[in-house]
């Protein structure tokens, strides 16, 4: 993901720069480029500042600043990205390295795991520029942000939109929106049929929830609590009766609350696996 992230970052500086020979680069710029290509972000984005302050009216200067913040992007200093690629949008609105700025607001927020910042920011951009190019990738990453943020049903409805249209994320957009409908039929666990099993029989609910050493271990302790408990009665050791049962106790409503927790737990596991396959798949999925 980083290789095909870093292709990307160079893809898009180069895309809006003159081709090569077209003119002679700059040096600070060129430097900056080389640097770029290698991977190497933190000296490419002091070239690229050198180049910024040295040629201020320079045509290529939305590109140099858009460089910089792919290079913080590329380099994992998100919050730095973010805040460049505004500053990109703001000042160079009109030409195509401002738009894509203000794409990659949203993407760089998205990457950071801020999924409600990355909705609010592409939500923005498709507004500003419902014609853009962009605009359907922009759409595509604000519905993997819901899935993220487990707002399936909005994620369903907006995978659905993108494949109803022709665009280039139609075929990935409606594997998920048909792997999201999945979701409601994956043999989840019920927690509270678990905790109840584990109320009338210890270990029965672990068993019930997918975690049978769980239930096991539930159904010895809480067996041998209960019969030293019963026993100590009988016996008329009430002191040892008393602690013991306060034990007993405590182990049973442990059981019932770890039958509940494990039902819960496994309801979560199959969820993420079944999600993991799609993230695999499609998460970064990039148009031809």
């Amino acid at each position: 993901m980083i290789r095909a992230a870093g292709m990307l970052c160079l893809w898009a500086l180069l895309a809006g720069g003159a081709p090569a020979g077209a003119r002679d680069l700059p040096g600070p710029y060129r430097f900056a480029r080389d640097l770029m290509e290698g991977g190497h972000w933190e000296q490419a984005i002091e070239e690229y500042r050198r180049f910024l302050f040295f040629y201020p009216d320079d045509p290529l200067v939305p590109r140099a600043a858009l460089a910089v913040g792919l290079c913080y992007e590329q380099g994992g200093r998100l919050p730095e990205a973010v805040e460049a690629y505004r500053r990109v949008a703001a000042r160079y609105a009109d030409t195509p390295a401002g738009r894509e700025a203000l794409y990659r607001v949203g993407e760089a927020e998205y990457r950071a795991g801020k999924f409600e910042e990355a909705r609010a920011a592409l939500e923005r951009f498709t507004a500003r520029r419902p014609r853009d190019p962009w605009r359907w990738k922009a759409r595509y990453r604000s519905a993997w942000a819901s899935v993220h943020q487990h707002a399936f049903v909005l994620a369903r409805d907006e995978f659905f939109d993108l494949a109803s249209r022709e665009n280039p994320y139609r075929r990935p957009a409606r594997e998920m929106a048909e792997g999201i409908e999945e979701i409601k039929d994956l043999p989840y666990r019920s927690p509270a049929l678990a905790g109840l099993l584990s109320g009338l029989l210890p270990g029965a609910g672990h068993l019930y929830a997918g975690a049978p050493k769980d239930g096991l271990l539930a159904f010895i302790v809480n067996g041998a609590l209960i019969a030293a408990s019963v026993e100590a009665w009988t016996q008329g050791v009430y002191g040892v009766a008393g602690l013991v049962s306060v034990a007993a106790l405590t182990f049973y409503m442990g059981n019932i609350y770890g039958a509940v927790n494990g039902a819960h737990l496994t309801n979560q596991e199959r969820l993420e696996a079944h999600l993991r396959q799609y993230e695999n798949s499609y998460e970064w999925w990039e148009a031809p």
